[in-house]
């Protein structure tokens, strides 16, 4: 099989079923209140004036093209991080039998990359927040 439906193939996605979308709708949504959540908590620790300063000369994000870039990084650059870290990494270490190392490596190459990003962004205390969420899986040890 060539194109995508190896990619689909490999990526396990052939037998997914509509009860399992299902689940996987409500525990986004159930996630996306705890993150709304969270920032009504600890909106007042976040600098955004930081935040935008770097968005502006660091990476030269301007209001014109801000939308576009959002939109970038909503839908293609969030696909792209998920098959890397979650379908090629996770995958292939627990395909070779490394299930607890396809979980840790994975969940620390994930973390730490957006640490890089977010560094300047938030105090320390958040970004170990960040590091420790329920969507990392490193605790599987």
């Amino acid at each position: 099989m060539t194109g995508s439906g190896s990619i689909i193939k490999s990526l396990g996605l052939q037998h997914i079923k509509i009860r399992d979308l299902k689940t996987g709708f409500i525990i986004g949504a159930a996630v996306f209140i705890i993150i709304a959540a969270a920032y009504f908590l600890l909106g007042s620790m976040i600098d955004f004036n930081a935040i935008k300063n770097e968005l502006e000369t660091k990476l030269k994000i301007t209001a014109s093209t801000f939308i576009f870039v959002g939109l970038y990084i909503t839908f293609i650059n969030s696909f792209i991080e998920e098959l890397f870290f979650r379908g090629y990494i996770f995958l292939n270490l627990y395909k070779a039998g490394f299930r607890k190392t396809g979980f840790t490596v994975s969940s620390f190459l994930f973390g730490l990359y957006h640490m890089a990003i977010f560094q300047t962004w938030f105090p320390l205390p958040l970004i170990i927040l960040f590091c420790c969420r329920p969507d990392n899986y490193s605790y599987v040890l």
